[in-house]
């Protein structure tokens, strides 16, 4: 299993990606600036944007730059985002150790107009639909907008209730007086004495998670950079995936402008105002897709003497072969002949490659998932014995269920009601127009149905069998499960769950027993499947998650159920177990690093514990 956090080891050639951005941002002449990494969910932006701080931090740049690497969402439920990201920044200069006392009292004195700034973010709420139209209209700007609004109040009372904040007594106590519009002027001109006062040639930020914030935090946090930040010796590096920033626009501005055209024109302005220099980070290649898998199957059967020579190799097979794989011949001249289940899996690789590199569109973390997904239900198929097992028949099965859940589905009917001639017929369509089944008449479909091998003279019946806990309906049990297997499983979903220590006993006492380890992965293949019918029972959950815990099959399984469930199913009484096993796994880290929604009593749980860590 590969873990599905951001990482430093470059397994995609994001090293040349890293070059081009270092040359623009140690350039004197192109500061200030704003760069937008975009890129989908998955693509390797937060691994990019790593390797990027890394870099920038080397010793080389130590005396010249400050480079620092804010997470976004991490101050998702702060009252004012803008605020809390402006705390960070000022925060990470005053402790870093190479800045003099100048620089630092410099930061400390900036902290005294965040509670102003926590007030303004405040007021923006109520100012969304004028400012927007001013926007359109070319009329006055945000700042001498919210000035306007300031000079008409008399006194604390009226003021108090615009900002509807108790903590504005004492900010108006100090700086009753001033306008808006002087107060961010001052903040600009203190920030640009404390960045000249470092007689750095400049300050990198790097933003990263924003795509995972909600639109209105988005928003907040863009606004941050535009209105306080932007002075200069100063870049702001925001990874987003376009899309999100374009409908998180859209979100905060579509209740005031109704006019479609306008509103198109808005995502494209707002983005070009904002962010000078667009960096798209393209989609894994075939040849690339292909690598990466290679390079992750390295990783997993290699010592890491071995492996960092075969990065390094693939470094400089990089530089002089950009369009080509690095395959098992370039990895052999470094480590010599390959053998066993790295080979093995090499050869897997070659196989499924352009299967997968077509479906998932050279998403790595896609690829990663899938993978991990692929070769648990390999092992799965070689335990149970499919006949003429074939892989290339799995990994084109697993895209359609991964892509395509409920197309999987109705296939898996055709077959068990002895409709097979509807898969013959759909596969031997040659044109998109010429599908009858309206279900699949998708682009991304009949690109599957050309694929090979073609599946209509196979059979697959057992391959569906793997992927029974995705199928509604039945698939029997008893012709794969042996009767010992399904007596211990009965056995374990009836232990009393009261007493967490018995149940702890009761369990190590049935996996100690002669004979478990012939059908451990029956059994965990069955708790697995029970988790997902019973996805809020916390028996079920306790007895598996301590399995989890004691073995490695089981773990598997737990994560597996963890990634593939609809959050808004579980309860929150599991949250305290699955953060306790965060701190030791790191792919139930990066699952609980991805919750961001705030609309189910599950994620809300988790984000709870997660900050009292």
């Amino acid at each position: 299993m590969w873990s599905d956090n951001e990482t430093t080891v470059d397994l995609l050639g994001f090293f040349l990606h890293v070059d081009i951005l270092e040359n623009i941002l140690t350039d004197p002449n192109m500061l200030p600036l704003s760069m937008g990494i975009y890129g989908d969910w998955g693509s390797g932006k937060s691994s990019l944007m790593q390797m990027l701080a890394v870099r920038l931090s080397e010793s080389m740049y130590k005396e010249k730059y400050y480079c620092i690497k804010i997470n976004s969402w991490s101050f998702e439920g702060y009252d004012d985002a803008k605020a809390a990201l402006i705390e960070i920044i000022l925060s990470g200069i005053e402790a870093n150790k190479y800045f003099s006392t100048d620089v630092k009292n410099k930061a400390k004195n900036l902290f005294k107009r965040v509670n102003w700034m926590r007030g303004l973010g405040l007021l923006m709420k109520n100012i969304a639909v004028p400012a927007a139209s001013a926007y359109l209209t070319g009329g006055v700007s945000l700042i001498p907008f919210i000035a306007s609004k300031i000079q008409g109040i008399s006194n604390l009372d009226e003021l108090k209730g615009l900002f509807n904040s108790e903590n504005i007594k004492e900010l108006i106590k100090r700086e009753e007086s001033e306008k808006v519009a002087t107060k961010i002027w001052e903040f600009r001109e203190e920030f640009k004495s404390l960045i000249e006062a470092t007689k750095l040639d400049g300050m990198i930020f790097i933003l990263d998670d924003l795509d995972r914030c909600s639109p209105e935090r988005i928003i907040e946090n863009l606004e941050a950079i535009k209105l306080f930040l932007n002075v200069e010796k100063t870049a702001f590096i925001i990874g987003i995936d376009r899309r999100t920033l374009e409908y998180a626009i859209r979100n905060r501005y579509v209740n005031s402008i109704q006019n479609e055209k306008h509103l198109k024109q808005l995502e494209t302005d707002y983005q070009e105002k904002l962010i000078q220099i667009p960096y798209e980070l393209p989609k894994l290649s075939d040849t690339e897709t292909l690598t990466y898998m290679n390079l992750l199957f390295c990783k997993a059967y290699l010592t890491q003497e071995n492996y960092q020579k075969v990065i390094e190799s693939f470094k400089n097979f990089k530089m002089i072969n950009k369009f080509a794989a690095f395959n098992q011949t370039e990895i052999e001249k470094v480590i010599g002949k390959i053998e066993g289940d790295l080979n093995e899996n090499l050869r897997i690789a070659k196989i499924i490659s352009e299967i997968i590199s077509k479906q998932l569109k050279g998403n790595p973390r896609q690829i990663k998932r899938y993978l991990n997904k692929f070769m648990l239900r390999k092992r799965m198929a070689e335990v149970i014995k499919i006949e003429n097992f074939d892989v290339q028949v799995l990994a084109k099965l697993m895209v359609l269920e991964y892509k395509h859940v409920e197309q999987f589905k109705q296939l898996y009917e055709w077959l068990i009601s002895g409709n097979k001639e509807q898969l013959t017929k759909i596969e031997n369509t040659n044109k998109l127009e010429e599908i009858e089944e309206d279900s699949w008449k998708k682009q991304e479909l009949f690109e599957w149905l050309q694929l090979e091998p073609k599946l209509k003279d196979k059979k697959i019946t057992d391959y569906f069998w793997i992927s029974r806990d995705k199928i509604e309906g039945s698939i029997s049990v008893d012709e794969h499960i042996s009767a010992k297997a399904k007596e211990v499983f009965l056995e374990l979903a009836s232990l009393n769950i009261e007493s967490e220590s018995k149940l702890q006993q009761d369990i190590e006492a049935i996996i100690k027993r002669e004979g478990f380890a012939s059908i451990e992965e029956q059994l965990a293949f069955l708790m697995k499947s029970n988790m997902f019918n019973n996805q809020r029972d916390i028996s079920t959950f306790k007895i598996f998650y301590i399995l989890a815990e004691k073995l490695d099959l089981f773990k598997q399984k737990f994560i597996e159920f963890l990634y593939e469930s609809d959050t808004k199913n579980l309860p929150a009484s599991f949250a305290p177990k699955i953060i306790e096993l965060s701190k030791t796994n790191s792919e139930v880290e990066s699952f609980i690093s991805g919750i961001s929604e705030f609309d189910n009593e599950f994620c809300k749980a988790i984000i709870k514990l997660k900050k009292r860590r």
